[in-house]
Parts: structure tokens; sequence; C-alpha cells
């Protein structure tokens, strides 16, 4: 009959095969420019890193350290900000650990991954920014060796916008009725400009607005400007509606950068996202003699 090993024996062997399994991705460089290990040929002015990045028989190796370091983004991105994106002449500090390195094992290319620098001084290197499907980075590649890596940024800065109506489901006609609207900036940007409108419907009489709306026919406008995120602006109006039946007010919001998103709204309130297209947001019922 076998025994089963001791406790303490086997939390020991994970520990060992953790270790052994985090060793195993971890690298120490002291010396950049191997001839065998490095990337291309070393790189002596900014052009030079223009023309490594735009060598076509090199693009699926950068594809195959990328691919292996299992990078999201748009391989075109990278190329295309090689090709313009304003590059700084930079020194790798003695013991950053980059997240990764490209660099060549018998010709293939390969990424090494929490690559240490620890060389006797930092390391010269060019650096560029870039965006890929939202999310920003920065290209480093050291002089001596092309062994190029990407540091992740975070997401790219951007505003996003959020508008709620809000209103009384019943008013009685002839009295007085309040509609706000709230656009709110859920991004992580500033929002420069925001416009928000509010179309008046056909027996609604406009009687007063906040925050200096401009009225333009059957049209109601805002202009918000320098919404920072995490803030939100309401501006209201008041009507008068003539006759009891069914109304529908419809809103819309854009910013700026004119990239709308649009969402619908139902009885009561919606949520839009940066929208031209109109929505409804609410709709009134008025009945008499009701206030």
């Amino acid at each position: 009959m076998k025994r089963l090993p001791a406790l303490p024996g086997l939390l020991a062997a994970l520990v060992l095969l953790f270790c052994a399994s985090v060793c195993a991705e971890s690298h120490r460089a002291t010396h950049l420019g191997n001839p065998a290990t490095r990337f291309a040929p070393p790189l002596t002015t900014p052009d030079d890193l223009r023309a490594l990045f735009r060598n076509e028989k090199l693009k699926p190796d950068f594809a195959a350290v990328l691919d292996q370091w299992g990078w999201q983004g748009n391989l075109n991105d990278l190329f295309a900000a090689a090709a313009t994106a304003e590059i700084a002449d930079i020194k790798i500090p003695i013991g950053t650990t980059m997240p990764f390195m490209s660099s060549r094992e018998n010709g293939k290319p390969i990424c090494l991954r929490n690559v240490l620098w620890a060389g006797k001084e930092p390391a010269p290197a060019y650096a560029f920014n870039f965006t890929s499907k939202g999310q920003r980075y920065r290209c480093v590649t050291p002089k001596a060796c092309s062994n190029f890596f990407l540091e992740d940024l975070g997401p790219e800065p951007k505003p996003a916008l959020t508008l709620k109506c809000d209103a009384p489901e019943k008013a009685a006609a002839g009295r007085p009725v309040n509609v706000c609207l709230t656009v709110a900036n859920t991004g992580n940007a500033l929002e420069a400009l925001t416009t928000l409108t509010l179309h008046i419907p056909e027996g609604a009489e406009l009687v007063s607005r906040t925050d200096q709306g401009v009225q333009s026919g059957s049209t109601l406008t805002w202009e918000i400007p320098d919404l920072s995120p995490n803030k939100g602006k309401q501006v209201c109006a008041v009507f008068k509606l003539a006759e009891p039946g069914a109304l529908s007010f419809t809103s819309t919001a854009h910013h700026q950068s004119h990239q709308p998103r649009f969402g619908h709204g139902n009885e009561h309130s919606a949520d839009l996202h940066l929208a031209r297209e109109s929505g409804i947001c609410l709709r009134y019922r008025p009945h008499r003699g009701q206030s």
C-alpha cells in the first residue's frame, strides 16, 4: 500500500513548481547588441527607427513577437505611428523591468517576458506613443539592439455623455410643467462643448428656461462648456400645455468631436449617448383639472 506524501512536502513541491514557472518568465539583461540575439541592426537616428518599422521583411517578425506577448491591438496602428509620431530620445533606467522585449533565437523572432535591465548604465533608446483599439501605448526601442517593447499606458482619454430627462407623469392643461435634462460626463476626459436640444411638441408653449437656453422655432438649445469627467449639468424649461392628450418631448445631446451614440427611451426617461438623432425621452399625458 502506497503512502501519501506528507502535507509539508507536498506544499514545498508546489512552491518549487510555482517558483520555477515564475523564474522561467523572467530575464536579466546586462548587455544589449549581441548580433545573435538582437532583433535588428543598431539604430543611430530617428530615421533609422522609422525605417525599421517600415521594413516589409520585418513586419511578420513584429507580428510574431506581439502575438507571443498576447497583444490585442492593431499592427497597422503601430506602423502608422512609427512613420509619423514624434520620436523621443530617452534612456532606460537601470533596474527597469520591461513587460517584454523582442529578441531572436536561432534567427527566429521571440518574446522575452519581464526583462530586467541590469546594465552598468542606462540604456539609450527611442520611444513614441500611439493609440490602438482605445488603449494608449509607448513603443520603446533600445538603440543598440532594436529589441522593441510596448508599455501599456491605459485607456485612451475620451468623454462619454449620458442624458436623462425628468418630468412629472401627469399635468393639468394650462398649468406650468417643468421639463429637465441632466447630462453627465462619465468618461475620463474633459468635454469642451456639449450641445443639448429639446424639441417642443405642438400643444406645448414655452414659458421660461434656465441657463440661457435659446429657442428657435420648435427647438430649444443649450450649450454647456467644459464638462469635466464625473461631473454633470442640469438645464430646465417650463411649459404650458394647452389641451389634454398625449405629448412627446424628444431630446438629443452631442459633443464637439461629433461622435454620437444613440439610445431610445421609454415613457418616463431615457439614457442617450452623444446622440444627434431624436429619441423619445419622456411622454406627457396632461389631464384637465389635475395639478
